[in-house]
């Protein structure tokens, strides 16, 4: 008998930790800049959109404004991207997943099989019948 999760759990967690952690805290960290969704269309827009642009970050494929020297970006950049980001955003969503994950093992679990399964770590391809 093995103890390392499933794919299935695997999936699980990750789903658990992006509607509970990663979505709240993308939310959390607009709103500390002034953004906020109007209605849900928006809310999934703001979504598909923060996704796109992480993968694209990911890839290596974003530039700021000032190494691309494109006026138009950098005058946008300078009217509308806060100076300095909020202060205590990154704390305040830290200490609160932080408290979901020391309060709920649900949450715990749901985190140590998505860290898991995050660095490659090796799953069960189907649930051991015992």
């Amino acid at each position: 008998m093995s103890n390392l999760p499933t794919v299935e759990q695997a999936g699980q967690a990750q789903a658990y930790m992006l509607e509970q952690i990663h979505i709240p805290a993308f939310f959390e960290k607009l709103a500390a800049n002034g953004i906020e969704p109007r209605n849900e269309a928006e809310a999934q827009q703001l979504l598909q959109l923060g996704a796109v642009l992480g993968e694209a970050r990911e890839q290596g494929q974003i530039k700021s404004a000032s190494e691309a020297e494109n006026p138009l970006l950098s005058s946008l950049l300078n009217d509308f991207a806060p100076q300095d980001p909020a202060p205590g955003v990154d704390e305040f969503v830290k200490e609160n997943a932080d408290k979901l994950v020391a309060n709920s093992e649900l949450a715990r679990n749901a985190a140590l099989i998505y860290g898991h399964a995050a660095m490659g770590g090796d799953l069960e391809q189907e649930q051991s019948a015992e």
